[in-house]
C-alpha cells in the first residue's frame, strides 16, 4: 500500500486561496543538466520492463487522453526540476480535455502512466511513489490539488517502490547525482476508468514522494538530496483554458514529439510534509531534513517560472462504458439511538434513461421526516450541525419523505428508516437543467433527530457524473 499521506489526507489539507500565496522556495528548483533518460515500459502486473519497441503489447487502441509534457520558455527548451524532501509529498492536479487528445472521450479505460523522476539514488534502491486520485472524490481549493476532505478514497492506481522490490533506474552520473527519467508504467488489461468533459468530472490529482534519505540520495559533490519531479508546461492563462493546453505548437525536446495537452494544469500545487495539517509541526526526523511547510504553493508565475506542473501522461486503452463513476466520500453524523446512517445506489445516472438510478439511504432514525439534497457546484467536507456538509452552495432538495419503520436493521434492537429516490427520474423531469450529461452530481440525506444536540441528522454522501 502507499504511505498513509498518499491514501488520504485529512479535512484540514484543504486549501485556501490566501494559503496559495506560499512561493516556491527557489533552492528547491535546479535546471536539468544533460540528457532525460527514456526508462522503458514497466509492467505493474509481472513486475518487469519491456523496451519502447515493444508499446504494441499495450494494445491497438492505445491513445494518450492527456498529455503534460512540454519543457518550454518563449519557444526555446527549458528544463527544471523541483526538489523534494524525503518527508515531503507533492499533489499536482490536472483535466482530461474532451476536445484535446484525439483519443480523449466521455469516459477512457486508462491503463499507461508516464511519470517523471530526477533522482540521485543508484539503480537498486530509488525509492519513488506515484499515485493517481480521482479529484471527484478528493476537492481540490484555489487550483491547488491534494485538499482531501473527510472520508477520502484510495488512489485508483499508483506504484510503490519498496513493494516492487526498487526496479526504478536510478543516478548515472557521479559529479552531478541527480539523473533524470521517464518511465512509462502499464496496468496491461486492467484499466482504471476516467471521465472528461466540460465540467469537474474531469479533474484528477496526481501525486509524488520520494522517500530516499539524503546519505542515499547524495553524490560526491552535493551535500543534500538531489530528488524531485520534472517540471514542465507554460501557464500562460488564455482565454479558454489554463496550463499547457495553450502552448503554441511545438517540439517537446524531451520526447521529440508536439508539445502536450494537459488542461488545467497550473502553476500550483500542493506540499504535504507527512501527513501534517495545514500549520502543524513535522515529525522531528522530517525536520532535521528541512522540509518545508505543508500548504498550497506556486512555481513563481509566468513569465519567470515558465513551468505549470508535473510531468505526466494518460494513455487509455478506448473507452470503458459509462458507469457515472458512483463513489462514496464525506462521513456520516451518528444519529442519537447509536445508528450510523449509510448512503448508497443501484443502477447508472443517466441522462436519457428516465428511470433506474435509486438512490436509498438506510439506518436513518424511525418515522422522522428527511430529504435528499444534492449539488452540481462541487464537493467539499465541512463541519455542519455536527456532522459534515458534503457539497458546496447552491444545495437543491428533492421531496420530503417519512423515513418509516421498515428499513435494514440498526445495531442489535432498532429497526431503521429510509429514505429513497430515483434520481433518474428527477433528471428526466427537466426542472433543473444543470442535470445534463457530463454534469458531477453530489447527494446527501438530512433528516429530524430530535434527540440529537442539532435536533438533526446527516448521512455520508454519493457523487456521480451523468452518464449520455
Amino acid at each position: 500500500m502507499l504511505r498513509s499521506s498518499l491514501i488520504a489526507v485529512g479535512a484540514a489539507l484543504v486549501c485556501s486561496v490566501a494559503s496559495a500565496q506560499n512561493k516556491m522556495d527557489g533552492s528547491k528548483l535546479f535546471p536539468i543538466q544533460g540528457k532525460v533518460h527514456d526508462a522503458g515500459i514497466y509492467d505493474m502486473r509481472t513486475g518487469k520492463w519491456f523496451p519502447r519497441s515493444q508499446a504494441g503489447q499495450l494494445g491497438a487502441a492505445q491513445q494518450t487522453i492527456y498529455n503534460n509534457t512540454c519543457f518550454w520558455s518563449n519557444g526555446n527548451p527549458f528544463f527544471y526540476f523541483g526538489i523534494h524532501s524525503p518527508c515531503e509529498d507533492w499533489y499536482d492536479d490536472g483535466r482530461v480535455p474532451a476536445s484535446g487528445p484525439a483519443g480523449a472521450g466521455p469516459d477512457n479505460a486508462t491503463n499507461t502512466y508516464d511519470f517523471g523522476y530526477c533522482t540521485g539514488a543508484p539503480s537498486g534502491i530509488v525509492d519513488v511513489d506515484w499515485a493517481l486520485f480521482d479529484t471527484n472524490a478528493t476537492p481540490n481549493a484555489a487550483n491547488c490539488a491534494g485538499g482531501v476532505g473527510p472520508g477520502a478514497p484510495a488512489a485508483l492506481v499508483g506504484f510503490i517502490s519498496a513493494a516492487a522490490g526498487f526496479p526504478l533506474p536510478g543516478s548515472t552520473n557521479p559529479t552531478f547525482n541527480a539523473t533524470c527519467w521517464i518511465a512509462t508504467f502499464t496496468t496491461g488489461t486492467a484499466t482504471v476508468c476516467m471521465q472528461s468533459g466540460a465540467t469537474t468530472a474531469d479533474l484528477f490529482t496526481m501525486a509524488s514522494a520520494f522517500n530516499n534519505t539524503i546519505a542515499q540520495s547524495s553524490g560526491t559533490n552535493f551535500t543534500f538530496a538531489l530528488q524531485g519531479n520534472p517540471l514542465c508546461g507554460d501557464p500562460t492563462n488564455n482565454p479558454g483554458g489554463t496550463g499547457t493546453y495553450n502552448i503554441p505548437p511545438g517540439t517537446d525536446a524531451v520526447t521529440g514529439g508536439p508539445c502536450g495537452t494537459g488542461l488545467d494544469n497550473q502553476d500550483f500545487f500542493w506540499l504535504n510534509v507527512d501527513g501534517v495539517p495545514g500549520g502543524g509541526t513535522p515529525p522531528p526526523a522530517c525536520t532535521a531534513q528541512g522540509a518545508s511547510g505543508t500548504g498550497c504553493y506556486f512555481f513563481g508565475g509566468y513569465p519567470a517560472a515558465p513551468y505549470s506542473g508535473m510531468y505526466f501522461v494518460i494513455g487509455a486503452d478506448g473507452g470503458c462504458g459509462c458507469t457515472g463513476n458512483v463513489t462514496t466520500y464525506c462521513t456520516s453524523k451518528t444519529a442519537s439511538n447509536g445508528c450510523v446512517p449509510d448512503i448508497n445506489s443501484t443502477g447508472t445516472p443517466d441522462a436519457n434513461a428516465g428511470s433506474g438510478f435509486i438512490v436509498t439511504t438506510d439506518h436513518v432514525v424511525n418515522n422522522k421526516n428527511g430529504v435528499h439534497f444534492y449539488s452540481t457546484a462541487g464537493l467539499q467536507g465541512v463541519p455542519f450541525q455536527g456532522g459534515f456538509l458534503c457539497m458546496k452552495q447552491p444545495i437543491k432538495r428533492l421531496p420530503v419523505q417519512n423515513s418509516g419503520s421498515t428499513g435494514p436493521a440498526c445495531g442489535t434492537s432498532t429497526v431503521g428508516g429510509f429514505f429513497q429516490n430515483d434520481f433518474n427520474v428527477k433528471i428526466a423531469s427537466g426542472t433543473d437543467p444543470a442535470l445534463i450529461a457530463g454534469a458531477l452530481v453530489g447527494i446527501q440525506a438530512w433528516y429530524r433527530d430530535p434527540a440529537s444536540p442539532s435536533t438533526t441528522g446527516l448521512s455520508n454522501a454519493l457523487n456521480f457524473t451523468i452518464c449520455p
